[in-house]
């Protein structure tokens, strides 16, 4: 009898072994993910702002559900027509294609803000960075296309994170990020933005990549240099970035499966703040 016990004892303690095991090896990976983050952005450097941290202000907030989604247009009119969308602010605007379908599709936001240098980055690698002759013939086109759209828009011409510290905390609905796409500048964007974003409202962004995965034509581009020259990361980008906010603070975040570039994977990403 005493035998049979142990035996028992024993044929029950592996499975939960196993399942320790497993779980700790997930939490393993999650903290590594996190703490690359953290590490390029500790508490030393911009990222104090956030308390990266026990304590961290994007933890917990709000769990409403966000739907699964097949293209960036497709988010804008889903999360549109569930909520109550008064005010957005897009970073990386260029000729206000997506600032259009998002007033089109929107029409109980007010007060739009997009963000956007319209002028030539030093050592951004990237089809939309073109000469300042050029984007000034951009930034009229962009203003024209908005036209229709009254007294609901402004434009600022500035850089992300300069033109964030203009921005209230907790002020936005809305916010969509397509700047400069390497990693550390995604996480620039994320830390100047994601403050600015109330309780239950959305941070989305464009490009779902890093940069070992563009494909097509745009493999001639390199998403790995940072905006003083350095090097970013050799093979991390937006994808990344995301990812690793999203691990670090708790969220989950959710990926359009069908906006395609060349036939290519370009998605959006979303997740509830």
């Amino acid at each position: 009898m005493r035998l049979s016990t142990k035996l028992s004892f024993r044929a029950l303690l592996l499975p939960v072994l196993l399942v320790g095991v497993v779980v700790i090896a997930m939490g393993a990976v999650v903290l590594l993910s996190a703490s690359s983050f953290a590490r390029t952005h500790g508490e030393s450097s911009a990222a104090g702002r956030i308390r990266l941290g026990g304590g961290d202000q994007f933890r917990g907030g709000s769990r409403l559900p966000l739907p699964v989604l097949r293209t960036r247009e497709d988010m804008l009119t889903a999360i549109c027509a569930r909520e109550p969308l008064r005010s957005a602010a897009e970073i990386g605007v260029q000729r206000a294609f997506f600032a259009s379908e998002l007033l089109t599709r929107c029409p109980g936001i007010t007060s739009y803000l997009g963000v956007d240098l319209w002028a030539t980055q030093a050592s951004y690698d990237d089809g939309a960075n073109v000469d300042n002759s050029t984007q000034s013939r951009i930034y009229d086109e962009a203003r024209e296309r908005l036209k229709p759209f009254s007294n609901r828009w402004r434009l600022l011409r500035q850089d992300s994170v300069s033109a964030a510290a203009q921005v209230p905390d907790g002020s936005l609905d809305f916010v969509y990020l397509d700047a400069r796409h390497d990693y550390r500048s995604v996480q620039d964007d994320i830390i100047a933005w994601a403050p600015k974003v109330r309780t239950g409202g959305v941070l989305a962004g464009h490009d779902y990549v890093d940069a070992s995965e563009i494909g097509g034509s745009w493999t001639q581009y390199n998403w790995t240099q940072y905006k003083d020259g350095s090097i970013s990361h050799p093979t991390k980008a937006v994808r990344s970035a995301v990812s690793e906010f999203a691990d670090l603070t708790g969220r989950q975040h959710l990926v359009t499966y069908g906006d395609l570039w060349e036939n290519l994977p370009y998605p959006s990403w979303f997740m509830r703040m």
